[in-house]
């Protein structure tokens, strides 16, 4: 539990920390971020995943005012998809490595707006998915600049070259059923930035959030923040460095965890009056 620590703000990644390792957000989940919003603490999602997946299952659960940081960490939007802030990958670089990666067997996609673009094999995983997302084969676009470029189906030829490219950020990373890809964003840009930002914005300290995470691209924010939770099924480089671990995702972990701050602060509160 968090003691000597009062949070004002808690920002979550969503695979695998509010959602369980099959996509689900359950409903104790939803009802502590319910709970967390009227207690009057600032909130949003901070995660790899792009507004265009996030605007219909995942953003609707948080208030309408909240912002989030999405893209990995390159791009900060409200609720509705208004861009606060945000850190491209130009148009001819994406289409150097999109186009490369294609010839040696990979497949790839990236996000614009409302629309989730990529070559037809992630068109259809994404359109398959429990959360819904409106889709576009990625030579139907004409401009290919995005906040963030996602490889798959990878093989040895891919990664070297991927893990060759200069002048960007490279995270290798591995979906819920094991399967390795890459997330690309701007040099230098992680979670980390995104959430400085989002702090900025929102007029909070960065030693007053609370920042939950599972995965390789949740250690730069889960160490800049004031208390970084790792969650039970988190990779063992993030629960090294987080202030502490709750419980699995498969097991409500954030909501286990919600309701019982809550309850310490109603009755610290209490104690106030």
């Amino acid at each position: 539990m968090i003691h000597a620590f009062a949070p004002r703000a808690f920002i979550f990644d969503v695979d695998r920390t509010l959602s369980t390792t099959h996509g689900v957000i359950t409903p104790e989940t939803k009802r502590s971020l319910q709970n967390l919003a009227r207690a009057g603490f600032l909130l949003g999602v901070c995660t790899g995943r792009s507004f265009a997946e996030l605007r219909r299952a995942i953003l609707p659960l948080f208030p309408s005012e909240s912002w989030h940081i999405v893209s990995g960490g390159a791009q900060v939007v409200s609720s509705q998809g208004d861009v606060l802030w945000e850190q491209t990958i130009p148009d001819i670089q994406v289409r150097a490595i999109g186009e490369h990666v294609r010839e040696l067997g990979a497949e790839f996609g990236f996000s614009q707006g409302n629309v989730y673009a990529g070559t037809p094999p992630i068109v259809a995983y994404k359109a398959g998915q429990a959360w819904p997302v409106d889709t576009m084969n990625v030579d139907d676009l004409s401009d290919w600049t995005t906040c963030l470029l996602t490889i798959g189906t990878l093989n040895s030829e891919v990664e070297e070259y991927i893990e060759s490219l200069a002048g960007l950020e490279v995270k290798a990373m591995v979906n819920s059923i094991g399967m390795p890809y890459y997330d690309i964003t701007p040099q230098g840009i992680t979670k980390r930035e995104g959430a400085t930002i989002w702090a900025q914005h929102q007029a909070v300290l960065l030693q007053d959030i609370a920042a939950f995470g599972d995965s390789e691209n949740d250690l730069e924010v889960l160490d800049l923040v004031g208390v970084g939770v790792a969650m039970g099924n988190a990779i063992p480089e993030l629960k090294a460095i987080a202030d502490m671990e709750i419980g699995h995702a498969d097991e409500n972990g954030v909501a286990v965890f919600l309701d019982d701050f809550l309850q310490q602060h109603d009755s610290a509160q209490g104690d106030k009056n």
